[in-house]
């Protein structure tokens, strides 16, 4: 690529060829975020190599591992094979690197702390974070999706989201969390708009709800390496194929491109693996406890359980609505927290 270089070093004719770059992604309906990472890294490869050449790309890609987490070295690997097919080029495809998925696994919010969260939020008065974080975990949107739900989502129960590839999928909010929203003047007593505003009357942002996630975690004691959106996405992921062990409607319902990326979901953290090799692991059979029954009682007026891993679907009037994937683990940690006191009394 030649032609009169500017002070940032890059030709004219380069910024001609990263404005046509950039054009191409948008006709092809990448998100902005990925038009700007792509175009970012097509604009850092030409300022450190004059041509497009398989040596300059693994020269790159040594630059790139040497300076930045395994992550971003993909993305950047992924926007150079996509500036190469937008070239038409015969270059061949830079590999990616290895990531280790340990990390990924350890870092999700468990149930306990979700749950603790929401009591803490509710009761320091923190609605908007509330409501922010149960809407994730009950639909396991992602952060760049909530900030765009509106008012009327909610209303009609659903909201339609174009994911990556222009695909679209129909985000369901469950009826109880509808319910719930009622209950929340920040929502009954508007008609419309974006659901999460700030303070001024704003749109939440996703760095904004980051941020204030880290506080909560300070505030809270709960680890901060777990206070992150896309926890609670994972959150959502892991509750799901607790209760029902469909990996491809799970995808469906994340809107992955390929179920190659959900099936991570179906892998035990190192804790859970431990637990289940020391024997620790154990099954609840809830409808023997009665305690949990009588939970379901009070607020479903009727017995209802959700079918998995021996736990019986028992319903005993027609009217009876079964739990939500959130609430379903909210019983489950009941349960297990019950069970453990009992054991722990037999042993003392």
């Amino acid at each position: 690529m030649t032609g009169q270089m500017n002070e940032n070093g890059v030709s004219t004719a380069g910024k001609r060829m990263q404005a046509q770059f950039r054009r191409f992604l948008v006709e092809r309906n990448m998100s902005e975020q990925t038009i700007k990472a792509y175009s970012y890294a097509v604009k850092q490869f030409y300022g450190l190599y004059p041509q497009l050449t398989d040596k300059n790309l693994q020269l790159y890609k040594v630059f790139l591992i040497e300076r930045y987490k395994p992550q971003t070295v993909n993305l950047r690997l992924r926007a150079m094979n996509c500036f190469v097919r937008y070239r038409e080029s015969s270059l061949c495809p830079v590999s990616m690197v290895h990531v280790q998925q340990k990390g990924f696994l350890e870092q999700i919010i468990s149930q306990a702390n979700y749950e603790f969260l929401k009591q803490r939020l509710w009761e320091d008065g923190e609605y908007n974070y509330y409501f922010l974080i149960r809407l994730m975990t009950a639909t396991g949107v992602r952060i760049s999706e909530l900030v765009l739900f509106d008012v009327e989502d909610v209303k009609k129960g659903y909201r339609d989201i174009y994911s990556k590839g222009n695909k679209l999928r129909r985000v369901y909010i469950p009826a109880v969390l509808r319910t719930t929203f009622k209950e929340w003047p920040g929502f009954s007593q508007r008609p419309d708009g974006i659901l999460f505003l700030n303070r001024f009357g704003a749109p939440l942002s996703a760095s904004g709800i980051r941020f204030q996630l880290k506080v909560f975690a300070a505030r809270y004691g709960i680890n901060p390496d777990v206070m992150y959106p896309h926890s609670f996405r994972h959150r959502f992921a892991k509750n799901f194929i607790e209760v029902c062990p469909d990996i491809a409607l799970l995808s469906d319902l994340l809107g992955h491109d390929s179920i190659e990326t959900t099936r991570i979901y179906l892998r035990r953290s190192s804790r859970e693996q431990y637990r289940i090799v020391s024997g620790e692991a154990y099954k609840i059979k809830l409808l023997d406890r009665e305690d949990i029954i009588a939970m379901e009682q009070k607020k479903y007026g009727a017995k209802a359980l959700v079918i998995h891993h021996g736990y019986q679907h028992y319903d005993t009037e027609l009217t009876a609505v079964p739990p939500t994937v959130e609430e379903f683990m909210y019983f489950l940690s009941k349960a297990k927290t019950a069970e453990r006191r009992n054991h722990e009394k037999v042993i003392h």
